[in-house]
C-alpha cells in the first residue's frame, strides 16, 4: 500500500495491557519487522524497550523522556500503521517513511518513529539500540567476516514487486536500504536467523541473480615508525598548513574513499565535497586518522618521503570506515556511487581484503564504465596472494617500496600488482591524532591516485585507460624493484615522464 513521506496519527487503541508503570525493566522478547507487516511480543517490557527493538532496521526513534509505559502482550503479523496506533494508543506519535527505488520498483520503508505526550511535541531524544541489537560481527570458515542478520540481493531482470515481496516474506526479511548503481537490496534479517542458511536458500530461488553477506571491510592502516619528536611534528604541522586562499585545478577530482576527514585540518578550496556514509547527516570527522592521511597525500599537501609534492589537487573525502576502521558493503556501495556522483576521475582505495565480491566487483566496474579510474592498496602482508579490489579487473594495483626505493619488506607482491610507489611519509596527523613518521601500501595508493589525476588535469581529453597506460608506460624506465612485480616505480623520473607530455 502507498505511504505519504510523513504521516501524524492520534491515539487509538490499546495493546493487550498497556499499563503506565514505571521503574520497570525487562528486556522486549520480539519484534520483526517485514515490509509493511510486524510482529511485537513483550511481556511487561518498557515502551522504550520495545521501540528500541525497531532500531535495528535502521528506524530511528525519538521519544519524550516523560514517556514511561509499560508493554504486555502480543501483536503477531500485523499491518505495521495498525500496530503502532494500538501499541502507541495513549500517546501521540507520528511516522516518517522513505521510498526506496530499486529494481523490483518502490519499497516504502519505516525511517522514523516519533512518541510524544498528548499536547506536547518537543523535547524528543533519540532512543539507542539496545547492545544485542547494534550490528553484530560474524567470521565464516573462510575467515570471512560479516554482519549478522543481513543478506544483500540482486534480483534477475524482470522480477515485479509481488514476487520480491514474496521472497521477503518467506525469508522474513525488510528491506533497509537499495545500492541504485548496481541494484543490491540490504535485507535485514529476523533476529537469530542464520546468514548462511538464508543465502542457501535465496542462491535457489529463481528470482535471484546473486546473494551475499554483507560483508566487512577494514582499513589497512599504515604502520608507525619509530617515535616522532615534539619539535619534528610542529614541523609537520607548519608544512602542512594549507594558505587560505590555496588553488587547485578542476579538472581532476580526486576521491578518497576512508575513514574520513579531521575538521582540525582546514583543506580550504581543496576540498570539492564530502559523504559521512555511516552517518549522512552528520559531518565529516575522523577518529581513527587514516583518511585525513590519505586526503593530504591525494591533494598533494604531503608527498611520499623521497619525491617531490607537486601541484595542489582538488579532492571530495567519503567516511565508509567507522572509528574502529571497520566498513560494510552496503556502505562501501554507498560510497562508490557519492565518488561518481561528484564527478570524481580517480577512485583511491586504501583498504582490501583476501575474499572476492562480487557485489564490489560490480560496483567497482560501474564506477570504471563511468569513466573513473580505480587504485588500490595492494595490502601489507607479503603474501603473494590476491587482495580486493586491487586484484579486479581493470584496477590499477599498487605495492609499496621503502625510502631507499627497494621493495617495502610487509608490502604485498605478485602477477595482480601494476606498479610500486613510495611508501613512507611523514603526517601531521595519524593514529588517534597523533602524527609522526608511517609506512604502508596505503600511503602508495593516494600517490597514485594525484599522479593520474594530475595527468588528467593536464591531458583534459585523454580517457581513463590513456591515463593508465601513461602511468605504466612511464614507470618502465623505473624498474621495480627484485620480487615486486609490475611495471615500475612511480619515482620522482616516472612523474616527470608522466606529466610532461601526452
Amino acid at each position: 500500500m502507498p505511504y505519504p513521506p510523513y504521516k501524524s496519527n492520534l491515539p487509538g487503541r490499546i495493546l493487550a495491557a498497556l499499563l503506565a508503570v514505571a521503574g520497570w525493566s525487562a528486556a522486549a522478547q520480539q519484534v520483526d519487522l517485514n515490509g509493511d507487516r510486524v510482529t511485537i511480543r513483550a511481556s511487561r517490557n518498557t515502551l522504550r524497550e520495545v521501540l528500541s527493538k525497531f532500531t535495528r532496521y535502521d528506524v530511528a526513534v525519538r521519544m519524550d523522556p516523560a514517556v514511561n509505559a509499560t508493554v504486555d502482550g502480543d501483536l503477531v503479523d500485523q499491518p505495521l500503521e495498525e500496530a503502532l496506533d494500538t501499541l502507541l494508543a495513549n500517546f501521540g506519535y507520528t511516522t516518517r517513511w522513505q521510498t526506496l527505488d530499486g529494481p523490483a520498483g518502490p519499497v516504502s520503508r519505516l525511517v522514523e518513529i516519533a512518541v510524544f505526550r498528548k499536547g506536547a511535541g518537543g523535547g524528543l531524544v533519540f532512543v539507542d539500540p539496545p547492545a544485542a541489537e547494534k550490528r553484530r560481527i560474524l567470521k565464516s570458515a573462510d575467515g570471512t567476516e560479516y554482519v549478522a542478520e543481513e543478506v544483500l540481493i540482486g534480483l534477475r531482470e524482470g522480477v515485479t514487486s509481488e514476487q520480491f515481496k514474496a521472497l521477503l516474506a518467506g525469508i522474513g526479511g525488510s528491506v533497509v536500504d537499495v545500492s541504485k548503481g548496481v541494484g543490491v537490496y540490504r535485507v535485514r534479517l529476523p533476529a537469530g536467523a542464520s546468514v548462511p542458511d538464508v543465502l542457501a536458500a535465496l542462491r535457489k530461488n529463481p528470482a535471484v541473480a546473486a546473494a551475499e553477506a554483507n560483508r566487512v571491510f577494514r582499513v589497512d592502516p599504515p604502520v608507525i615508525q619509530p617515535g616522532t619528536s615534539d619539535a619534528t611534528l610542529a614541523r609537520l604541522r607548519e608544512a602542512a598548513t594549507i594558505p587560505a586562499n590555496a588553488k587547485a585545478g578542476s579538472g581532476a577530482l580526486v576521491a578518497v574513499l576512508d575513514t574520513g576527514l579531521s575538521p582540525d585540518l582546514a583543506f580550504g578550496a581543496l576540498l570539492r565535497g564530502g559523504l559521512d556514509a555511516i552517518r549522512p547527516d552528520a559531518s565529516l570527522t575522523d577518529t581513527d586518522g587514516h583518511g585525513t592521511q590519505m586526503a593530504l597525500l591525494a591533494s598533494g599537501v604531503v608527498a611520499p618521503s623521497g619525491v617531490t609534492a607537486g601541484d595542489l589537487q582538488p579532492f571530495v573525502a567519503v567516511r565508509a570506515f567507522d572509528d574502529a576502521g571497520v566498513a560494510t558493503s552496503d556502505g562501501i556501495l554507498r560510497s562508490i556511487e557519492f565518488a561518481q556522483s561528484s564527478g570524481a576521475k580517480v577512485l583511491s582505495l586504501s583498504w582490501g581484503t583476501p575474499q572476492p565480491s562480487d557485489f564490489l566487483a560490480a560496483a567497482v566496474k560501474d564506477a570504471q564504465d563511468a569513466g573513473m579510474i580505480v587504485v588500490a592498496a595492494a595490502g601489507n602482508e607479503p603474501t603473494g596472494s590476491p587482495v580486493y579490489p586491487a586484484a579486479f579487473p581493470g584496477v590499477v594495483a599498487v605495492a609499496a617500496t621503502d625510502a631507499e626505493g627497494n621493495r617495502w619488506e610487509k608490502s604485498n607482491y605478485g602477477s595482480f600488482v601494476d606498479i610500486s610507489a613510495p611508501g613512507f611519509a611523514e603526517f601531521p596527523a595519524g593514529a588517534d591524532g597523533r602524527g609522526g613518521s608511517y609506512a604502508g601500501t596505503s600511503i602508495s595508493t593516494p600517490w597514485v591516485a594525484r599522479s593520474l589525476a594530475s595527468y588528467m588535469e593536464k591531458n583534459p581529453t585523454a580517457s581513463s585507460a590513456d591515463a593508465v597506460n601513461a602511468l605504466l608506460g612511464a614507470v618502465k624506465a623505473s624498474p621495480a624493484p627484485p620480487g615486486q612485480m609490475g611495471a615500475g616505480v612511480l619515482d620522482d623520473a616516472a612523474v616527470s615522464r608522466l606529466l610532461g607530455g601526452k
